[in-house]
This record gives structure tokens, C-alpha cells and sequence, in this order.
């Protein structure tokens, strides 16, 4: 692109930024060929991440306009507002007005007092607008005086530009109208570019550099032209209309346009202008707001499911972690999460496992102390490293969560002790002569109303039949086993004696041999039937045997045979007969039978092959001597060996069967003979 030729060699005389034969080729870094620069293409920007970039096909002029021109679209259209110097709000009114044989509402600001004054823009004109460089920003302003006013006061003086557009984190870039607007409609169209525009808002500000002018651009936050050009009272300044021209990308119905790149970004960066940051990477500052920040690798620990936000850097944490980078343990886990492997985190355990929500979990978090776990938020009532004890004043079992979920609970001690058993609750040293879990009831010894600081003095010490407590709300003596009476004084119905100081005891009547189950209260002796003895009513009298419901019967023994003095059996019986049985304790073994009336041997049930024989005549009755008796152990022992044999041989027989007859009955005849 060139203006001009050499006269001598004909060759185009090419603008900075552009080459070729006939100038129509940008420079390696720079687009958009064509009059939007004064160096006759852009250069790239790329948001300041590269210089590698072409035209973007596509885009399209737009323009936003307010006019507010009756009986169209634009009344309709949103009100600029005012503000001060200061950002404070100024009143903006909408006269109607008539000019250029339309009538419209105008936006209109008085002028008040010292102030700066500004219109502001509305949010239309706001956002990314970098296609608006090498663009247009236009206005129609007017002011006016009052016409009577003779002494008018001098011209108002400002530092600062008439129209200024914002960008974020403070830019701005500003510029001076070529005149004031006059008391007639003055147009004015301000071209977007560096060479037309100062860096901040003062008069005095330096000229504005193309990265100047594409950083604010990149983000408007606001356009605002100065509304005060007098201080005359009551004077006033109006906006007519207002308009800005860029590009979109999309068919407008206005031309396509060039001016807007299209970028070859590095892998940190993607879009067309490389203003985002790639996926995996994030703002090297996390609180910057312009595309012109670099990114650099995101930083999760090695914690996140996925890339972290690609602006602010916040990690999407797993692995029990958290923090914008996943650097520390999530509530409720402990570990070093910059080891940066899965396991870095453990579950507080406090003393409950706090990643199974168990009940007895008593702490939402817990820290490395020396290498150990130690939980540090407590729930009230519990201490300890893990929060496995009750602090004092409080009780439970932190481990056991059958009891109450393992919560510690706060000691019940009505005021009357100042601590309870950490496990138990039963509160320790009650005061006030109480006593009980609670300090709720009366002590031992004591009685009354607990609860009302009434505990009285027992008088049951010296009761016989008294424990020495008395009932802790009424005062009655509490009585040994089988006593009663308000006093301990007397023993229950079938019971006795009272004066043995550990109780009464049961009568215990026998139901056979007594006539009643009551029995005297001192000597504890039941009214026995005929014949009977004993306290219990429960034997016979010596001579009797058989209790039953008519007493005992006569032994009836005879007395040559009968043993003379019963002490002496030791026991076995009592009497002169046996008391179940009847039978009578006879004097020797030759002397027999229930009344021992006739001789015989006592184990006679002793000799299974032999007869008994005696000598002599009852009571005087003998036995045969020594001889007699080696002759029946003799007999007896043949007898028992026959008889086995016998079994022997017969069980061959069932066996076998086939013998003899006559074996058969050589066995029958022996077997008979000796038994």
C-alpha cells in the first residue's frame, strides 16, 4: 500500500508495515492491510502471547448507536448517565427537542457548581472492542448559556481530556475534542488509533502506544465524554447522539472488514486472539483480568479430576484434598497433600472415622503433630489427642457407640458435686448429705427431699431388726429379711426368731408331720402330730417309723434281737428302727427279718449256688465256723466258672449247630448238676 512512487525507478514507496512490489503485502507480524494504521497494516497482538497472525475472514462492520429520535427504534433506546469526577451519580434529563427537521429526546446535564461533569455510556459499548481500532467513535453535542447573563464568568479550565474510554484494572486511553461543541449541533468522529489518542485521562498524559490503545480495548468498562464545558449557572451541555463502529463475527448487512486477527498461539494459549489460556494452564496471576497476562502450567498437586479453571487457576480438587491448588487435606483428613500421591490424605480418626460419618466422629479436622494425627477441633465435652476422652465435668464412652453414639455428655449433679465418673456419670462426692448418679436422692443414713436441701438423719442404728438405713424419701427403717413393721420390730407371718440380729427365719413346718406352718416367734417349734419330732416337726419319735399325715407307727423290734443302743449305728438310723423303712437295727448278722424276730445272715443275697445253714437257736443264733464257710467260697467260684462255660458252649451251639447230640448233652447234664 503506497501513496507515492519513485519518479526515477517507479518503484511504490511502502508505508512501515507493509511490502511487496506494489505494497500490498503486510509485514511478517502485522495484518490487516489497508488504512486502518498509518502503518498501512496492524500489527499482531495476539494478546501479547505471539506475533504470528493473519486476517480473520469473516467479520463484519456493526455499529452501536443511540439517537432517540421520536417515532423510531432508537427512542426506545437505553439513557446514558451521569457522574461527577468523583463516580458519583449526576441527574441526566431527557428534553425533547427539534433539530434537523426531526424531533428527538436529548440526553441533557446542567451544570450545578465546580464539578466535573461526564456522560456515560451504556453497557452496548461495553466488553471486547479490540475490532474497533482503526474505527470510529462518533458524537453530537451542543451547549448552551444563559442569553441575559452580562457578566459571565470566565471560560471553565479542566487537566482532563473531554472523552476518555476505560478499560479494566484502570487503563485508559483519552482525547481532546478539536473544539468545544457550540450552542449549535457540533459533530465530531474520532478515529480509534494511537496517534490519536494519550494513555490515562490528563491532557498531560503521554501519547498512547498501539498496545495502549489494544488493551483497553480488549475490555471497555466505560466511555465517557465531558459534560461541562461553563461555569455559568444554569447552563447545560446535551448529547444528541452517539455512535461506535467495529466489527462482529457474523453478516451485519455492512461490509466485511479486515482488521481483526487471527493468531497462531503457543501451547499455553488458544482462541483467535489468544486470550484464554489452554487447557492444563492457568493466569501467572490469578487475580489478573486482561488477556495480556501469560498462563503458565496449572499447579493441582497432582490432585484434580480435571484441568484447573483457566483464569483463576482453582484446582478441582480430589483425593480428599482442597485449596485453590489442592495443597492442603480436606476437612476432616490429615496428611502432606504436596507429596502429591493418591494416599496423601488419611480420614481423621476422632476416635470415629470421619470419611464413614461415624457417629462417634467427634472432630471435622485434625493435623500432623510430630508425625501423629491429632484431631483439634473437639467437639464440646471431649479431649484427647483423638477425642477418645470426656473433659471434666462431662461422662460417656468416646469409643463405644452403644452408649449414647459415644457422645460425652455433661455431668448431672444438680449442684452438689463438682465432677462425675468420665464413664459412668455418676457424680463424685455429693455434698448436703446426698447421694445417688445425680447427688438426687438422700445418702445412706438419710432421708428427705434431696432436690430441696432436706436430708435428715436416719434413727434406725439401734433397731435389732433394722439394717441401720432407713427409705431415702420417708424415713422408714429398712428391715432384715422376713422383719417388718414401721420399726423393724416385729417378724413376717411364718417366721422367727427376731432377736438373732440378722434377720427372722422361716418356720419351715413340715406339711406331713405338723399340724400348721406357724411356729413359735422365739424357739421357732412347729405343733407336731402324734409320734413326732423334731423343730420342724419332721422326724419320728424314737420306737416310730412311717411319718404321714397320722403321725409315726410303733417299730415294734424285737428286743432279744434288736441292738439295745441306736447311738451307736452313727447315724444310720434313729431309733430302734429305721425311720423310712420300719426296719429294725438288729444285734448281730445271724440275726433277720424287720423286726429282727429269727436267725439267718443279714447278706445272705451274698451266695448264689449254696443254701444257708446256721447252728443254734434264736436269739442265740451261730454260724457254722470257718470250715462251712471256705466250702461255700469254694462251691460258689465253681459255680460261677460252670456257669460261663455253659455260655461259652451255647453260644457255639448258635452259631455252629452242627455237633453231636451227645456234646450237647454232656453240657446240659454239667451245667445242670452244678447249678
Amino acid at each position: 500500500m503506497a501513496e507515492v512512487c519513485d519518479k526515477q525507478t517507479g518503484e511504490c514507496v511502502c508505508r512501515g508495515a507493509t511490502a511487496g512490489e506494489n505494497c500490498d503485502e503486510c509485514l511478517e507480524g502485522y495484518f490487516g492491510l489497508g488504512a486502518w494504521s498509518d502503518a498501512g497494516c496492524i500489527q499482531c497482538t495476539c494478546s501479547g502471547h505471539s506475533d504470528n497472525c493473519s486476517d480473520a475472514s469473516g467479520w463484519f462492520v456493526n455499529v452501536t448507536r443511540s439517537d432517540w429520535e421520536l417515532m423510531s427504534v432508537g427512542a426506545l433506546g437505553e439513557a446514558w448517565t451521569g457522574e461527577d469526577e468523583q463516580g458519583r451519580d449526576v441527574p441526566v434529563h431527557d428534553p425533547i427537542v427539534h433539530h434537523g427537521g426531526k424531533t428527538r429526546f436529548v440526553m441533557r446535564i446542567l451544570h450545578t457548581d465546580e464539578q466535573e461533569l461526564f456522560f456515560v455510556a451504556t453497557s452496548e459499548y461495553l466488553g471486547d472492542r479490540r475490532s474497533a481500532y482503526g474505527q470510529t467513535l462518533y458524537l453530537e453535542l451542543s451547549r448552551a448559556e444563559p442569553a441575559d447573563d452580562v457578566n459571565l464568568p470566565p471560560p471553565f479550565f479542566s487537566n482532563l481530556n473531554d472523552v476518555a474510554i476505560e478499560g479494566q484494572d484502570g487503563q485508559a486511553i483519552s482525547t481532546a475534542l478539536p473544539a468545544p461543541p457550540g450552542f449549535h449541533v457540533t459533530n465530531y468522529t474520532l478515529r480509534i488509533a494511537e496517534q490519536e489518542w494519550m494513555t490515562g485521562k490528563n491532557k498531560n498524559s503521554p501519547e498512547a502506544t498501539f498496545i495502549d490503545v489494544l488493551s483497553v480495548l480488549v475490555n471497555i468498562t466505560a466511555i465517557k465524554v465531558r459534560a461541562k464545558y461553563s461555569s455559568v449557572n444554569n447552563s447545560h451541555t446535551d448529547l444528541y447522539s452517539a455512535a461506535l463502529r467495529y466489527a462482529v463475527n457474523a453478516r451485519t448487512g455492512l461490509p466485511s472488514v479486515n482488521n481483526v486477527e487471527s493468531c497462531i498461539c503457543p501451547p499455553e494459549h488458544e482462541g483467535q486472539f489468544c486470550e484464554r489460556c489452554a487447557s492444563g494452564y492457568t493466569r501467572a496471576t490469578p487475580t489478573a483480568t486482561t488477556p495480556y497476562t501469560p498462563c503458565v502450567p496449572c499447579l493441582c498437586n497432582n490432585h484434580s479430576i480435571d484441568p484447573c479453571h483457566s483464569e483463576t487457576g482453582v484446582c478441582l480438587c480430589s483425593d480428599n484434598t482442597m485449596g485453590d491448588h489442592c495443597a492442603l487435606c480436606a476437612r476432616g483428613y490429615y496428611g502432606v497433600a504436596t507429596d502429591q500421591t493418591q494416599n496423601d490424605c488419611s480420614p481423621c480418626m476422632c476416635p470415629g472415622n470421619f470419611a464413614e460419618s461415624a457417629l462417634n466422629s467427634f472432630s471435622f479436622s485434625c493435623s500432623l503433630v510430630n508425625g501423629e494425627p491429632v484431631c483439634d477441633a473437639c467437639t464440646l465435652g471431649h479431649t484427647g489427642d483423638r477425642c477418645e476422652q470426656c473433659v471434666e465435668g462431662f461422662y460417656g464412652t468416646p469409643e463405644d457407640i452403644s452408649n449414647l453414639g459415644g457422645r460425652c455428655v455433661e455431668c448431672r449433679c444438680n449442684s452438689r458435686a463438682d465432677t462425675c465418673n468420665s464413664t459412668t456419670g455418676d457424680c463424685e462426692d455429693c455434698t448436703n448429705n446426698t447421694a445417688g448418679k445425680e447427688c438426687d436422692i438422700c445418702a445412706p443414713h438419710y432421708y428427705g427431699n434431696a432436690l430441696l436441701l432436706d436430708c435428715k438423719e436416719c434413727n434406725c442404728t439401734d433397731i435389732i431388726g433394722s439394717t441401720g438405713e432407713c427409705d431415702h424419701v420417708t424415713g422408714h427403717c429398712e428391715c432384715l429379711p422376713d422383719v417388718s413393721g414401721l420399726y423393724c420390730d416385729s417378724c413376717n407371718a411364718l417366721t422367727w426368731n427376731y432377736t438373732s440380729g440378722v434377720g427372722c427365719a422361716p418356720c419351715n413346718c413340715d406339711p406331713v408331720g405338723s399340724f400348721g406352718r406357724r411356729c413359735d416367734e422365739e424357739t421357732g417349734q412347729c405343733t407336731c402330730k402324734r409320734q413326732v419330732a423334731g423343730r420342724e416337726c419332721n422326724i419320728c419319735e424314737v420306737g416310730y417309723w412311717d411319718l404321714s399325715i397320722l403321725g409315726c407307727r410303733l417299730c415294734n423290734c424285737h428286743k432279744n434281737g434288736t441292738l439295745s443302743d441306736p447311738e451307736q449305728l452313727e447315724g444310720i438310723v434313729f431309733g430302734a428302727c429305721e425311720l423310712h423303712t420300719g426296719q429294725c437295727t438288729c444285734r448281730t448278722r445271724n440275726v433277720i427279718g424287720q423286726n429282727c424276730d429269727h436267725c439267718g445272715i443279714t447278706d445272705v443275697d451274698q451266695y448264689e449256688y449254696v443254701d444257708v445253714i446256721y447252728l443254734g437257736t434264736f436269739p442265740m443264733c451261730e454260724p457254722c465256723g470257718e470250715c462251712y464257710d471256705n466250702y461255700v467260697a469254694t462251691i460258689e467260684e465253681l459255680g460261677r466258672n460252670i456257669t460261663d462255660q455253659h455260655l461259652i458252649a451255647s453260644n457255639l451251639l448258635q452259631y455252629f449247630g452242627r455237633v453231636s447230640s451227645r456234646f450237647t448233652s454232656l453240657v446240659t447234664k454239667a451245667h445242670r448238676v452244678y447249678v
